[in-house]
């Protein structure tokens, strides 16, 4: 379980008195300080650093409603595991979908996973899909629906490579080498 507080550091005081606000991460023994960029007055500030309530205290708690609601994706999803708490805010600040979720959803459809109760990992397909193509990088632009359609059928059936995945330029099928 990941718990969100809204926070300011007294050693992050400005030189005008103010302070930044910053979203406090905390899990089992980790915790991460993320910062908002949103400007705290020192009058919305009391003695003791809590954030009185105010319009900046409101834009914070948005910004943590946004990553609650994308930290509960993750977890249903089966992807926050063993993540530092610096990636999992990575992931949650991520106004797009990730090329890996793009794919994925691809590859569901092509096997036609269609049970709830299945998890899919998508980081696996990810470095599969990477050391299939021998990249260092997945662009969403090479990966064609027909492309995948043609990897998920030779992962499946451990066939020869159809034509899409033949003509890849950057092609190392670890089956053919």
């Amino acid at each position: 379980m990941i718990y969100l507080n809204p926070c300011v550091q007294k050693n992050k005081k400005r030189s005008d008195g103010s302070y930044v606000g910053y979203i406090c991460l905390t899990r089992e023994r980790q915790m991460y300080m993320y910062n908002t960029g949103i400007i705290l007055k020192s009058n919305e500030v009391t003695k003791n650093l809590s954030i009185r309530s105010c319009r900046s205290l409101n834009l914070i708690n948005e910004i943590m409603v946004k990553f609650q609601a994308r930290i509960n994706d993750l977890e249903a999803r089966n992807l926050i595991g063993c993540k530092s708490l610096r990636q999992i805010v990575d992931l949650c600040n991520a106004e797009k979908k990730h090329v890996i979720d793009v794919i994925a959803e691809i590859l569901d459809i092509a096997n036609e996973i269609s049970n709830e109760n299945t998890k899919f990992n998508y980081l696996t397909t990810r470095s599969s899909l990477m050391k299939f193509m021998g990249a260092d990088s997945l662009n969403i632009n090479e990966v064609t629906l027909k492309f995948l359609n043609d990897y998920t059928f030779c992962n499946i059936k451990e066939c020869p490579q159809p034509r899409s995945v033949i003509i890849y330029p950057t092609l190392r099928h670890p089956l053919t080498g």
